[in-house]
Formats: structure tokens, C-alpha cells, sequence
């Protein structure tokens, strides 16, 4: 499954409102559920995130963590599954009777030489 969100954040009254992040993702599923994740998302000022997870691992790239890694490194092994910008999102729900998803995708891990655990 493809999608697309915009987050927008709202005064009271809904008048004024101003854009946070744009995101855009993939999300191919197994027998049991979601089983890996692509996703990339765009802030407001030029800030970019990817984060990819494979099963229970999360890697993110990018984004506020990117001046954290160690030299070499590109990723940050991390337990998030959405990146740091799904504190942002939305929840999304699946309806799984709906049969018409399309193509299948694949996501794999990055490279381990590029992957840095932070809590080294």
C-alpha cells in the first residue's frame, strides 16, 4: 500500500493553519500485518527524513538525528518504525476487504556499514 499526508497544524477556531510536513510511504504486508516500511517525509524549512523498517527494526536517515551519526555513517539503527516525523502523522487504518492494492513492494535494510547505533 502507497500513501500520501500532509500534516497541517490548525488554530482553535480552524482560521489559520500552517503546514508542518508533507509524507509519502509504502507499506508491503504479510500473513500477520505491515511487514516493512518506507517512508519519507519533508518538513516545513527544508528538513528531510527517511525511515525504513524491516519486521521489528527501524532505520532512520536524515532528518534531526542526521548530525548525530558517527563519520561514515548515513543511518541510526533506531526501535521507531515511522522515523521521527511520525509524531506528526496520522494513524492510518486498513481496511483489509478491500482487495485492489495493487503491485507488491519490497523494502529492504540499508547497507550495515552505513548503520550506526546511537546509543554507542
Amino acid at each position: 500500500m502507497r500513501f500520501t499526508e500532509t500534516t497541517t497544524l490548525a488554530t482553535p477556531s480552524g482560521r489559520d493553519r500552517k503546514k508542518l510536513q508533507d509524507r509519502k510511504g509504502t507499506f508491503p504486508f504479510s500473513a500477520k500485518g505491515i511487514a516493512a516500511s518506507d517512508i519519507t517525509a519533508n518538513q516545513v524549512g527544508g528538513l528531510r527524513e527517511r525511515g525504513v523498517s524491516v519486521g521489528k527494526t527501524g532505520y532512520i536517515s536524515g532528518g534531526i538525528l542526521a548530525n548525530r551519526l558517527p563519520p561514515g555513517a548515513s543511518w541510526s539503527r533506531t526501535n521507531l518504525r515511522a522515523g521521527t516525523s511520525g509524531f506528526h502523522g496520522k494513524v492510518i487504518t486498513i481496511d483489509s476487504r478491500f482487495t485492489g492494492w495493487g503491485s507488491k513492494a519490497s523494502i529492504k535494510a540499508p547497507d550495515p556499514k552505513d548503520v550506526a547505533d546511537l546509543a554507542d
